[in-house]
């Protein structure tokens, strides 16, 4: 009888750890969600990416009139800031403001806006001396401490080379003559760029003190390793991530993605703020990578677009039909 009883119990307890056990795998990704940000008339926001404290996020999207471009900074806590013939986004430390590129003919040239109030002031006419900033290409990147911006300066043929400013008293350096959306490394060393290659994109590699510029790898760039070692790069394919040397001299695959979206020709991929995960979109479903083990996983949410990472690796945001919103990993539900 004991015996029994011993046996049942012992069943039930393993019966009860599988119960737990597949609980806890149905719930491995379960979320909660907050929308952000209604569409309305003047069109379909893009992502620009969040303020380093997880406070406001920069959306872009096409105004009413013929050519034009407009930011909207959203205070997560209830604001929303609306800027016309604006464009690209580079948050300040702390939130404290917001560096942008203002084409208005009237006032044409780098911006910055401080947060919460919402002043603005034009820090850098495009007339500026010493040969004016000239016209800013549709991208920028802001380093760690937020001394110096990297862009895509538009030159003299019409072309984009890679160009750094320097915040406090607007002084450019020119580094390449070629190649747009450059991205800072983590140690604010290196700055990594694209520029057409043979079968597509080619991801390139400059300092930011200038010097050689050295081709990495074929394909579309995805984001820097948190040592400032190695590139992850999204194969021309769409559908592997590769992990290469910054001297382009060594490269290993990381893991496939199911079937990556790709919008207007550039895959919509975004590494985490951690460096740790890749986060994509597969056949309107978002989908994380595990950089060191390649492992993916599916959300349970359909017709998405445009993810990108919030403040940490638990926040992702993305665009559904009604709107941006946020999504949340709920506290001990890990990632891949």
């Amino acid at each position: 009888m004991r015996n029994g009883l011993v046996r049942t119990l012992t069943i039930s307890c393993i019966l009860l750890a599988l119960g737990a056990s597949l609980l806890q795998a149905q719930t491995a990704i379960r979320i909660t969600t907050q929308r952000v940000l209604k569409f309305d008339s003047v069109g379909v926001a893009v992502p620009l990416g969040m303020s380093p404290r997880g406070r406001y996020a920069a959306f872009t999207w096409e105004g009413p009139a013929p050519n034009q471009t407009n930011l909207r900074i959203v205070d997560l806590m209830g604001t929303s800031y609306g800027l016309d013939w604006s464009r690209n986004a580079c948050f300040l430390p702390l939130d404290t403001g917001v560096l942008y590129w203002r084409e208005d003919p009237a006032a044409l040239g780098l911006c910055r806006m401080t947060l919460p109030s919402s002043n603005s002031v034009c820090l850098y006419p495009s007339t500026l001396g010493r040969g004016g900033i000239g016209f800013l290409g549709y991208d920028m990147d802001i380093n760690k401490n937020a001394t110096d911006i990297a862009t895509s300066r538009v030159l003299g043929d019409g072309n984009t080379g890679i160009a750094t400013l320097r915040v406090r008293d607007g002084w450019l350096t020119q580094l390449t003559t070629f190649g747009s959306n450059p991205v800072w490394s983590p140690d604010g060393q290196q700055i990594a760029f694209e520029a057409p290659g043979p079968n597509g994109s080619m991801v390139w590699v400059v300092r930011s003190s200038g010097g050689n510029v050295n081709p990495v790898l074929q394909g579309a760039f995805i984001g820097w390793s948190a040592d400032s070692r190695y590139i992850f790069v999204l194969d021309y394919d769409g559908i592997t991530v590769l992990r290469a040397s910054i001297t382009g001299r060594t490269s290993n695959v990381v893991g496939e993605f199911p079937d990556i979206t790709v919008v207007s020709g550039v895959p919509e991929v975004s590494i985490s703020p951690s460096g740790k995960y890749v986060l994509g979109v597969t056949e309107g479903q978002p989908v994380i990578m595990n950089l060191a083990s390649g492992k993916t996983l599916l959300f349970g949410v359909v017709g998405v677009f445009s993810p990108f990472w919030g403040k940490n690796d638990n926040e992702v945001y993305y665009r559904t039909d009604t709107g941006w919103w946020i999504v949340r990993v709920q506290p001990g539900q890990n990632l891949p």
